[in-house]
């Protein structure tokens, strides 16, 4: 069902506009609304998608903002929604596959038929087979392209089995599964050697589909999965997957090195992220503990808005010298403890950033965006006092987000 505002906004109900993310926001309200108000509240957004709690293994709402305006295809529950106004005359926007090898691929073959039956789909699959180009595939959604990417990657995997040196033929397989992920092959744990998580992880960030990722974990032991969980998050600068981490020490590190790759992404992160560390251990690597962690992340992640800021319309040589002069920097170890001798005359600008980093966390839970228009919060987060760090509780349960 498609349904146009008057002030040039569109609203489509059972629609997922697959691809042009730049962005997923994580929503405590199940409202489609909410999701259109964030994009309009976006300059950068032009269409977006909202998903209820449980699609594609995702527990809570999830909006996508979107820099584009892409195919959309029927998905039951699924809301999206554009601002045609936002997008340039020369943009191509509407029911174009998401590349333009899937593009040239469905255009010459849409039409094929043999006598009265539809070959267009076969079609597909049999161009994507001859060329080695999983990409056809995504000229359609679901089953069909999952089903046409497993035959190239069994097409290519086929071909490397030909090969008569052992050492060229482990290297073709191994590049197979990386380069080709399906469910079909991830599942092919017997050839897939040490590269059982890359190609996993290939599945899940290609696809935006975690249910093969998570089914997958679900068995492991507690270490185990939390390498996986991590590597994820990590991948995708995922604040969600951090619920999953069991090991507080992991989540924490986590917590503080995906604030600061978003920041230097030019993504928002809410300046109390660091309240949210869990802590509930004794010691860490480097004689750090929790409640010196805590400051840590403070400090990184306003080091990380001072660098980006100062890096805004900068010359890679200008960064590159900057970087090694806070490399010598911290090997001096900071001679006067308060930044005032932090390189490029940034010590003002580091003391005003911890301050703000220190704030408490002001939204619900972090979510990918953070944006503050969640009304329904999860729960309260860690109290942090960073004016006395060793208040940390030494134990915790909590969750990410939670306690």
């Amino acid at each position: 069902m498609f349904l146009a505002s008057a002030n040039a906004q569109t609203v489509e109900f059972n629609s997922d506009r697959l691809g042009k993310d730049f962005d997923r926001v994580t929503l405590h309200v199940d409202d489609y609304k909410l999701c259109q108000r964030i994009c309009s509240d976006t300059e950068q957004c032009k269409a977006w998608t909202y998903t209820p709690a449980g699609f594609n293994q995702y527990e809570t709402p999830q909006c996508w903002l979107k820099d584009g305006i892409s195919r959309g295809f029927e998905r039951e529950s699924a809301v999206s929604g554009t601002f045609p106004d936002r997008v340039a005359p020369d943009e191509e926007v509407g029911e174009r596959p998401p590349s333009d090898a899937a593009a040239a691929a469905w255009e010459a073959c849409k039409d094929e038929k043999f006598g009265k039956h539809d070959y267009s789909d076969l079609c597909l699959v049999n161009k994507a087979v001859e060329e080695f180009d999983a990409s056809f595939c995504d000229a359609h959604q679901g089953p069909l392209r999952d089903s046409c990417k497993d035959s190239v990657a069994w097409s290519v995997k086929n071909k490397c089995n030909e090969l008569q040196d052992a050492d060229k033929k482990d290297l073709c397989l191994r590049a197979v599964f990386v380069e080709f992920p399906s469910n079909t092959v991830c599942m092919d744990e017997e050839n897939l050697g040490g590269l059982e998580l890359e190609c996993h992880l290939s599945l899940a960030h290609e696809t935006g589909d975690r249910s093969a990722f998570l089914s997958k974990i679900r068995n492991m032991e507690t270490e185990d999965r939390d390498v996986w969980i991590a590597a994820l998050a990590a991948m995708e600068l995922d604040y969600d997957l951090l619920e999953l981490i069991e090991d507080n020490r992991t989540h924490d590190q986590l917590l503080t090195m995906i604030s600061a790759n978003r920041i230097g992404a030019g993504r928002h992160v809410e300046p109390g992220v660091c309240a949210a560390v869990v802590g509930g251990y004794t010691d860490a690597d480097g004689g750090l503990n929790a409640s010196s962690w805590a400051d840590l992340c403070v400090q990184t992640v306003a080091m990380a808005r001072v660098v980006a800021d100062w890096a805004d319309g900068r010359s890679i040589q200008e960064v590159l010298e900057l970087q090694e002069q806070m490399e010598d920097y911290f090997e001096s170890g900071d001679p006067a403890g308060d930044f005032s001798d932090f390189p490029m005359g940034l010590g003002q600008a580091m003391r005003d950033e911890i301050a703000i980093a220190r704030s408490d966390l002001r939204v619900a839970a972090v979510t990918q965006s953070g944006s503050t228009n969640a009304e329904a919060p999860l729960g309260p987060v860690l109290d942090l006092d960073f004016d006395n760090v060793e208040d940390i509780p030494s134990t915790s349960n909590c969750v990410f987000g939670t306690c």
